[in-house]
């Protein structure tokens, strides 16, 4: 664990719970290239910029592990706040690219039965989750999500600006994308249609059928 050299403890005898439970850092999944998305190059500082948050969140998580300034926590601003903070935003993007790189394959595939059947039944048709898809990854500044809402017993397109904001809560998701310029300037710059185009033509159907078929639905 690094030192934090901007925060002093006003009594070291609390910086360290006599009840703490140890917690597991998060490893790291060691994705390879295998995609017609994007380019190898662009893949590599994406999922180096992914490692980065792995790293940021077993950080934060080791200093919650003391007493990260407990006595102190206010709504409006305190270091413990920017802990919690940190822990949803770093943990969702790491969420978030692990769903996202496991879904995005080679150009070819094409939806499985229970996806193809889920889609219809919520959009009407693949052509118009499709079109929905596409808009949403369009108006989305962060990622783009089909998810299923438990609340209304339907997939849903959603966008997030942040990696923490806009998730609807016990949501499932079957596919991500990201929409953050990082995802695919380095290919693309500023086309962002082509690069939502080259996603479509590359998800990982294999994937996002494994995780419609997960859903167990009334």
């Amino acid at each position: 664990m690094k030192e934090v050299k901007s925060v002093e403890f006003k009594n070291t005898e609390e910086t360290v719970p006599k009840n703490r439970v140890e917690q597991k850092e998060i490893k790291a999944v060691d994705f390879k290239y295998a995609t017609d998305v994007v380019s190898e190059e662009q893949f590599n500082a994406h999922t180096k910029l992914y490692n980065g948050y792995v790293k940021k969140l077993n950080e934060v998580d080791a200093i919650l592990q003391g007493d990260g300034m407990r006595s102190e926590a206010n709504a409006i601003y305190s270091y413990y706040r920017g802990l919690k903070k940190g822990v949803t935003f770093s943990l969702d993007s790491v969420i978030l690219h692990e769903l996202y790189f496991s879904n995005i394959s080679y150009y070819g595939q094409s939806p499985g039965e229970k996806t193809t059947a889920f889609l219809a039944e919520s959009f009407g048709s693949y052509e118009a989750f499709l079109k929905d898809f596409t808009a949403t990854c369009m108006s989305a500044r962060g990622w783009c999500l089909t998810v299923y809402d438990q609340r209304s017993e339907r997939l849903r397109n959603i966008l997030c600006d942040a990696h923490d904001e806009g998730i609807i809560l016990g949501s499932y998701p079957i596919i991500v994308t990201d929409m953050y310029e990082h995802a695919y300037f380095y290919d693309y710059l500023t086309d962002k249609e082509a690069y939502i185009n080259s996603v479509i033509r590359g998800l990982n159907w294999e994937a996002i059928e494994s995780r419609a078929a997960r859903l167990q639905r009334s």
